[in-house]
């Protein structure tokens, strides 16, 4: 065991690293205890990384503005006696379950709906399109048992204060996507305040693929919510030709993409926990939440996931991306990981506390040994042999003032598979394990400094 402090700076740095092809194959791509985050607050001061590695990057932490609202106090209360009356139309299928849909164009904009009680049972779907400033609510008592919610060609929709309870009854016919609450990339300038979602997915339920909780196409707000998920773990589609089904697998909870180019997520403030100790398939894996547009800031949140396979907190995929604050605890078995910049650069990730823990003895036989890895850096234009400065898409990234511990047979609490420019600073790493590791990096221009590190292991080598 030791602690040390140094201050590494060099043209290409390359410190021992162990792959398996278990572990690349993952890594490519009823708990709901509480965790204090009373300690998790935005920094006083900012963040900023020009000094470090580009003289073009601004990475200062701060909030991109809200959508702005009307002041119109134009409330109306709803139930299932009145809401027709109101504007709503009724759409039934052909299994006895309906939809309700808000068309601001053809009735009124700037209007907030107060739904006193939750309509009626065999409601599957909240539609609210074509409108402008029309905010769903509901009263404290109303909980939506099996309603989802979408939001098609609509600006400035705000979804608050409600109550959503999904199982394994949940049908989606209506919608035509088993999302809960589906963002459509027609829409713009979305808010989901205070909304908690409590889902859940066993194995076995024939769902539309991939399944979300939230399913995000546009930009989006999403802040003080809650998001209690119990599911499964399952194969990742990983078929060349499998098209926008590739990296997926049966669900992802949260997951953002930049399907019209002006997608950004603000994501702050939120409880996610996860248990999805069942499995599906070889490699089953979780992505919690998934994360592919730019621009965007996850912030203040805490994630708690535990299950079995490879389970992965945060995966980032946007360049200008903002991970601050955050506070991430997940167990597993096999893999554990905490936060994953894929592909991006321009990356803040600072001040999160990553605690990572996995299984400390490999199976006899096993091909992969049981591993966290805590920050990680993957540069896709990279496969391995010597690196070459300006390869592929990843460079100028900060991983700054995070607290990480991992403990596992086998583990990495900062890497990076190829990359320039990176800066590794102030850090403090804990890994405890059979091969423990602190930082291994392959990449061009890196500077690591400041960083505390206790490595407490018994061998130099494994197969990970």
């Amino acid at each position: 065991m030791f602690k040390h402090k140094k201050i590494i700076v060099f043209t290409v740095l390359l410190l021992t690293l162990i792959l398996s092809v278990g572990a690349i194959s993952a890594a490519d791509d009823d708990s709901t205890s509480q965790i204090d985050n009373n300690d998790v607050q935005v920094t006083a001061e900012s963040i900023t990384n020009d000094d470090l590695v580009s003289s073009t990057q601004d990475n200062t932490v701060q909030s991109r503005p809200k959508s702005i609202k009307t002041d119109s106090d134009n409330t109306i209360n709803i139930n299932k006696d009145n809401y027709q009356e109101q504007g709503w139309v009724r759409e039934d299928d052909d299994n006895g379950k309906f939809a309700i849909s808000y068309y601001g164009e053809s009735s009124s904009n700037d209007v907030t709906f107060v739904f006193e009680d939750s309509i009626d049972d065999n409601l599957n779907s909240i539609i609210i399109s074509d409108g402008n400033n029309i905010t769903i609510s509901a009263s404290p008592d109303v909980t939506f048992h099996n309603v989802a919610f979408a939001i098609s060609e609509a600006s400035n929709t705000t979804l608050k204060n409600m109550k959503i309870n999904i199982d394994d009854d949940y049908v989606y016919s209506l919608i035509g996507y088993s999302n809960i609450i589906y963002i459509m990339e027609d829409s713009t300038g979305t808010i989901i305040d205070n909304v908690t979602v409590d889902y859940y997915l066993p194995e076995g339920v024939d769902v539309e693929y991939p399944a979300s909780v939230l399913d995000i196409r546009s930009d989006v707000e999403i802040s003080n919510s809650e998001f209690i998920i119990n599911t499964f773990t399952s194969t990742v589609e990983w078929d060349p030709i499998s098209g926008s089904q590739y990296g997926t697998n049966d669900i992802m909870p949260i997951r953002a993409q930049n399907l019209n180019g002006n997608t950004y997520v603000n994501f702050i403030n939120n409880n996610i926990y996860i248990n999805a100790t069942n499995e599906s398939g070889g490699f089953p894996t979780l992505y919690a939440m998934t994360i592919g547009c730019p621009n965007s800031i996850i912030a203040n949140n805490t994630i708690e996931i535990h299950g079995t396979g490879w389970l992965y907190a945060i995966t980032s995929k946007g360049d200008y991306n903002q991970l601050i604050n955050n506070h991430i605890y997940v167990t597993g078995t096999n893999y554990t990981g905490g936060i994953f910049i894929q592909d991006a650069s321009y990356s803040l990730v600072d001040n999160n506390t990553i605690i990572l823990e996995a299984s400390a003895e490999k199976d006899e036989g096993a091909m992969t040994e049981p591993v966290t890895y805590g920050i990680v850096l993957e540069n896709y234009a990279y496969k391995g042999a010597t690196y070459h400065e300006g390869t592929g898409n990843v460079k100028n990234n900060t991983i700054s003032n995070n607290n990480i511990t991992c403990t596992a047979n086998n583990m990495y609490a900062v890497e990076q598979f190829g990359g320039d420019n990176t800066s590794v600073v102030n850090n403090i790493m804990v890994s405890t394990g059979e091969t423990a590791m602190g930082i291994g990096i392959i990449g061009a221009n890196s500077v690591i400094t400041g960083n505390d590190i206790t490595v407490s292991g018994l061998y130099e080598n494994g197969v990970t």
